[in-house]
């Protein structure tokens, strides 16, 4: 039943979903043996609330997390929070709204590891996102720590857990994005990220360079930087980037139309009304779809043939 009602859309279903989990824990309190609550039974109600979007729910699902630690802690090693069940309040409050979201994810990020079980890339990836969709004006810098710290973790443990993957470099990418709001000078320190990042996945011919990964890159790029010819250098070179990758859809196309002038769309488009050559596009998946705020996205095919050499203006 909590199960079900974990896949429920029921405005309720988080409050019923853990008063059936209590009346088990009495029940079993009780004597009752065969309803002890399990793993799944304490995840299930923290999912429940993680979904639910509700005001307190991040805060409901940590209290569910703490109270698995102390039953833990008490002898039910097999109610002990595993990788998911963190990533799963670092979701929460990604998806919180709350202004101290960035302080909370950043407490529970460094409790996980002080408590012995090792954050991997879905811990990371959340922490990342909720940083994201800040007001922080240094997000952009303190995301791509946690990016480098996700790489120094991986070439430590050899964990292809721990790896950053392209919901990561997404989200970082993200991150610097929306610091568009901020001074001029944060805005240009963000871009250096931005640029960093794309140095290192385009020189690294088995990083996860996608179609997702310029859509991000681009959108940082017409957000950051000020309108002009060095702009219009930086887009048009990572255009033709994409093109000679194979990664280049109608969102990036949409996209280049809304970042440069007319008449070098004009020279960089066999036509607005035109398709684009079939080449352009072979390493797009018919499923693709961008991330939103850094959220959830498949992983595509990532470029291939050896080290590239990355255009003048990265360097």
């Amino acid at each position: 039943v909590i199960n079900a009602l974990s896949k429920s859309r029921a405005s309720d279903a988080p409050q019923r979903a853990e008063a059936i989990l209590k009346r088990m824990q009495t029940m079993y309190e009780d004597g009752e043996r065969d309803v002890r609550p399990d793993h799944v039974s304490f995840s299930s109600v923290m999912n429940c609330w993680a979904r639910s979007g509700q005001d307190g729910a991040a805060e409901h699902a940590e209290a569910i997390l703490y109270q698995m630690e102390d039953l833990a802690n008490l002898g039910h090693t097999h109610i002990k929070p595993n990788q998911v069940s963190y990533s799963t309040v670092l979701n929460a409050w990604s998806k919180s709204g709350s202004p101290n979201a960035v302080e909370r994810v950043d407490a529970l990020l460094e409790h996980m590891q002080k408590s012995g079980t090792k954050p991997n890339a879905y811990c990371y990836n959340a922490v990342i996102n909720t940083l994201a969709k800040s007001a922080h004006l240094d997000k952009a810098q303190r995301a791509y720590e946690i990016l480098c710290k996700m790489l120094d973790a991986y070439k430590k443990y050899n964990d292809r857990h721990m790896k950053p993957n392209v919901i990561t470099y997404c989200s970082v990418l993200n991150a610097c994005a929306y610091t568009d709001r901020a001074s001029e000078e944060h805005r240009l320190k963000a871009f250096d990220v931005a640029r960093s990042i794309m140095l290192d996945l385009i020189e690294d011919s088995s990083s996860d360079l996608n179609d997702s990964v310029y859509f991000q890159f681009l959108s940082a790029c017409r957000q950051l930087l000020p309108v002009g010819p060095e702009r219009d250098e930086i887009v048009g070179a990572t255009f033709s980037e994409c093109c000679k990758t194979g990664h280049v859809d109608d969102k990036i196309v949409n996209l280049l139309w809304q970042s440069l002038p007319p008449q070098i769309c004009r020279d960089l488009l066999p036509g607005r009304g035109s398709s684009f050559p079939p080449d352009w596009s072979r390493n797009i998946s018919k499923y693709a779809k961008h991330p939103k705020g850094g959220g959830q996205s498949r992983q595509n095919r990532s470029f291939g043939g050896g080290r590239r050499n990355p255009p003048s203006f990265f360097r």
